[in-house]
């Protein structure tokens, strides 16, 4: 399952009796496409460190936009905060 908040994007399966689950800040996100794996749609993303590829996301037009509305949204807010530091 895929979890999306307004400033992370978290991950949660259990496959076979192993759990795999992560958390990714909007800050980290370099780009988000939309992907086709195993012939089902699917959306990648990329980090500084890693390529996170996500597959049989339902909805996935409106999974993708409200992703991207989100990243921007956050890219912005980082942009501002790390202006308003003093030096």
């Amino acid at each position: 399952r895929l979890y999306v908040f307004s400033n992370h994007i978290c991950f949660y399966s259990t496959l076979f009796g192993q759990k795999f689950q992560c958390c990714i800040p909007f800050a980290e996100v370099l780009d988000l496409e939309r992907i086709v794996v195993n012939l089902t749609p699917g959306i990648m993303v990329t980090t500084r460190e890693k390529k996170f590829r996500f597959g049989s996301v339902y909805f996935r037009a409106k999974c993708y936009s409200q992703l991207r509305q989100l990243w921007s949204g956050s890219y912005v807010i980082v942009e501002e905060t790390e202006e308003d530091v003093p030096e």
